[in-house]
């Protein structure tokens, strides 16, 4: 047989501490966001010292007394490490390549418990300077159609079909040397465009045609608007030759990369007088009478005769 153990062979193991974790649960997934970014909080500006604190002499700093502010960095920040009953501060970058309004919301979350999950909702608008390009509201008058003959051409109006403004028939003897001297006669070589800053920044628009050797003029190239301000600019039209003429008037706005274009047409035309009687039809009129415009015959004196 063999001889019982000693009791202090087995020695009791010393005790030990287990946990059950349970493995977190599928973290969903999440859009990227691109507009929104989280970046340091940036130095806080000094506040504007009282009028008594401002006529007081200030004291001269000592040279331990001088800190420098750190330097603002703003870089992305998506992660932290917070102490117990402890606090981070960060600001929300908006930065968005297309203009409107743009709605998102930054989720928050504690390593390991998705479902202590924040949310922080975050709206944003991007906007470019512009002005108001509704035919409604750049011209005065307008048609939806251009008339036909016999009606009288359209003139200075806005035909709403074609997209276009038509200064109608237009002398091509006037010129635009008459605007200052003889400016009664050449009221139909002009009309009145409404520019409006429908936008929400004050802007400059800058004014240009899209010939050269255009017949069109405006009295300002550069007109300056603010919020909600609308102003009147001139335009002149003075073809030089007989038969039409199409420009576009172009309205370029200033941190706008998109111009706005406006058509216009007008037709040069010279006086013409035409005339009709017996000569202009060779109906039961002889070779020899046909050069002969009117011939009043023998008349007695004193009296008058009408053909």
């Amino acid at each position: 047989l063999e001889p019982l153990p000693e009791p202090g062979y087995l020695k009791i193991p010393e005790p030990v501490t287990q946990q059950l974790v349970r493995r977190p649960r599928e973290r969903p997934s999440r859009a990227p966001q691109t507009q929104f970014i989280l970046v340091p909080e940036p130095p806080r500006p000094e506040a504007e010292p009282t009028d008594a604190e401002a006529d007081a002499p200030a004291p001269a700093p000592s040279p331990e007394e001088v800190e420098e502010l750190p330097e603002y960095d703003p870089e992305t920040r998506s992660r932290w490490v917070i102490p117990a009953r402890g606090s981070v501060r960060f600001a929300v970058k908006f930065d968005s390549r297309r203009v409107g309004l743009t709605n998102a919301s930054l989720c928050f979350e504690v390593v390991g418990a998705p479902s202590s999950e924040v949310a922080l909702p975050c709206a944003g608008a991007c906007a470019v300077p512009t002005i108001n390009a509704d035919p409604r509201n750049v011209f005065m008058s307008r048609v939806k159609n251009p008339s036909r003959p016999p009606k009288p051409p359209v003139m200075k109006r806005f035909v709403l079909s074609q997209n276009e403004y038509d200064f109608g028939p237009l002398l091509t003897w006037k010129t635009s040397a008459m605007k200052d001297d003889e400016g009664d006669k050449v009221k139909s070589n002009c009309d009145v465009l409404r520019m409006s800053n429908n936008g929400p920044f004050a802007t400059t628009i800058n004014l240009d045609f899209g010939r050269e050797d255009t017949v069109f003029s405006v009295d300002e190239e550069v007109m300056e608007l603010e919020a909600g301000e609308t102003k009147d600019l001139q335009v002149w039209a003075f073809p030089t030759e007989v038969g039409e003429v199409k420009d576009t008037l172009y309205a370029s706005v200033a941190q706008n990369p998109e111009p706005y274009a406006f058509a216009l047409t007008c037709t040069g035309v010279e006086p013409v007088v035409e005339m009709e009687g017996p000569w202009s039809d060779a109906d039961g009129v002889s070779e020899e009478e046909s050069s002969v415009l009117l011939d009043f015959d023998r008349l007695l004196l004193g009296r008058s005769e009408t053909r």
